[in-house]
């Protein structure tokens, strides 16, 4: 018989569980297998029982965890396969799990890539550098990323975007050259299109302050 002496985790909000059998790391696999199978510390039972229960269970936990990733948001099939890993799972069983969803039609590269160009560059209003790195962070080839950021966002459009971020930037007090380069750079927006779009922005508000001062000055004078 093997008696279960542990099942923690190896970091605090982790998935995780590494399970030790007679004070030896014996298995790691997900709290949801562990759960389900009934593992804990005390439990004794024979080694092949304990084994074939959640080699059994695995497959089921990891569609299920995999179907509550994919109801949040839409992943790519290396996001998901890796999540999965990282809860525990064996790469075998999250591969066989993002596979079957992906024949489904449930995990859809395509799809996912596209989703996340716009997202990333419409709504967080990344430029395309930073935008691009955030896509292959999350799996994404360099060429399906390099395609779907051409879809989404074209020069002139970025060109704009980055002098509206720069003009409300320019309006902050305290405002500076470096300061709205850098930030635009940190943004994703090329050296070029960040300085560019500073310098514009800094010269517009410098000539919205000298007009203020002419006007302040003739109206009196009109006045007498």
């Amino acid at each position: 018989m093997a008696l279960v002496t542990e099942v923690v985790a190896p970091y605090r909000g982790c998935r995780r569980r590494d399970v030790w059998v007679d004070g030896v790391l014996w298995r790691t696999t997900s709290s949801d297998v562990v759960r389900a199978v009934g593992v804990r510390k005390g439990l004794e039972r024979s080694d092949e029982s304990l084994t074939g229960a959640i080699d059994e269970e695995e497959p089921v936990q990891a569609r299920a965890r995999a179907f509550r990733l994919l109801a949040y948001r839409e992943r790519s099939n290396a996001e998901l396969r890796d999540r999965l890993v990282a809860d525990g799972y064996p790469a075998s069983v999250a591969l066989a799990v993002v596979d079957e969803l992906q024949a489904s039609g449930l995990v859809d590269d395509a799809r996912y890539t596209e989703v996340a160009a716009r997202t990333l560059v419409d709504t967080r209003r990344f430029g395309r550098e930073r935008a691009r790195r955030e896509l292959i962070a999350k799996g994404v080839d360099e060429d399906s990323a390099r395609e779907a950021l051409d879809a989404a966002l074209t020069p002139e459009v970025e060109a704009e975007r980055a002098l509206f971020e720069a003009r409300s930037l320019a309006a902050r007090p305290a405002a500076s050259f470096e300061k709205i380069a850098g930030r635009l750079t940190h943004k994703g927006y090329s050296a070029s299109l960040a300085v560019a779009a500073a310098r514009r922005a800094l010269d517009e508000a410098a000539d919205v302050r000298d007009g203020g001062l002419v006007g302040d000055c003739d109206g009196p004078a009109d006045l007498q």
